[in-house]
């Protein structure tokens, strides 16, 4: 009997706009049916088989390689490379830059989580603008619950420049300027984000090649927002679903690849999941309380280099408290400290 480990390289979790559903009816028919067999094939032997053009064929197999294959490079240039290619971002927050060590670090994935209405969406616009206002980089914004607003950044736009007159344009101009560097990608599947980060990596990957004819958008590409990633992957698991612990690595994988080789930050923002842990002071009457944590398990903590909880609670006085915390980290200390903030019409404070 075929097992869930026995067909994972099938390619039919492969699909993209290069390998879609004729192609992938063509190679299933003629017995290339997992990325192995497409890698190690000859394509003057798939062409004949399959019908499938030449030039397709080439461009299926260069595409699976960037997924699969292990090119060795030097590791001083690497590092060098890193170095030349870093940079630090301010999210648009004093608070929360004290909170990272300087702000947002070119090719790490910062991963935001908290309650419903926490802020979380909030603090994701704050940081979108503080890029493509301050650095005038373009931002990449996925959304899957149609949470993003361009009036609310213009709203934060308003309150944080017109006072200050620092622009020589006028104020419509700089912001549409600044809308017109935040490309909005809506995303309601696992499988279409698969697709859209795959794409996002093969135009970056060509720009590095072919700097003559690249494409401006993504030369200036700095971030890529998923708000949220938890909305798009939590469907995957449970019930039927049998694949969804590989199609949520594959994904990681595909941002980390990004991140790691473009220097581009992701800003993931996750929903919160309880547990019911047992406490160990045996002297308390109660001794289960609820942990809250980050939504997706325990494979998915692996992925962020840092990962921020937004607390949320009302006071007795119904006021808003909202603070902000490092769960973990891999480059600044990892302290128990809670940095208060709000939220007003200049974004967040």
């Amino acid at each position: 009997m075929e097992t869930e480990e026995d067909n994972y390289l099938d390619i039919k979790y492969f699909q993209t706009q290069l390998i879609n559903n004729d192609i992938f009816l063509k190679f299933s028919n003629s017995e290339f049916n997992t990325v192995d067999l497409i890698l190690f094939s000859d394509i003057f032997r798939m062409h004949k088989m399959t019908t499938v053009a030449l030039s397709d064929i080439q461009k299926i197999q260069i595409n699976l390689q960037k997924i699969f294959a292990s090119i060795p490079i030097n590791a001083q240039q690497h590092y060098y490379e890193r170095c030349n290619m870093s940079s630090m971002f301010s999210t648009g927050s004093d608070t929360v830059d004290e909170l990272l060590g300087g702000g947002l670090l070119s090719g790490e994935i910062v991963e935001i989580f908290g309650s419903t209405a926490s802020g979380k969406t909030q603090l994701a616009m704050n940081c979108t603008l503080s890029l493509a206002m301050q650095y005038k980089k373009n931002v990449i914004y996925i959304d899957s619950s149609s949470s993003f607003s361009p009036s609310r950044i213009v709203e934060m736009y308003n309150n944080n420049v017109i006072m200050k007159s620092t622009s020589n344009m006028t104020d419509d101009q700089e912001i549409f300027t600044i809308l017109d560097r935040i490309k909005l990608c809506s995303c309601y599947d696992a499988t279409l984000l698969f697709e859209l980060l795959n794409q996002l990596s093969l135009q970056l990957e060509n720009e590095k090649r072919d700097q003559q004819n690249s494409n401006t958008y993504v030369c200036s590409l700095k971030m890529v927002v998923i708000d949220s990633i938890g909305t798009i992957l939590s469907p995957l698991f449970g019930g039927k679903q049998t694949q969804g612990h590989y199609i949520m690595m594959a994904i990681s994988r595909l941002m980390k690849q990004i991140a790691d080789s473009f220097q581009v930050v992701f800003l993931v923002i996750n929903n919160t999941v309880s547990q019911t842990v047992s406490s160990k002071d045996k002297t308390t009457s109660d001794q289960h309380k609820n942990e809250i944590k980050s939504a997706l398990g325990e494979s998915w903590l692996a992925i962020s280099n840092h990962q921020l909880m937004i607390h949320h609670k009302y006071t007795d006085d119904d006021e808003e408290k909202r603070s902000i915390s490092v769960e973990k980290s891999t480059r600044i200390k990892n302290e128990t400290k809670y940095f208060p903030f709000t939220i007003t019409s200049a974004g967040i404070s």
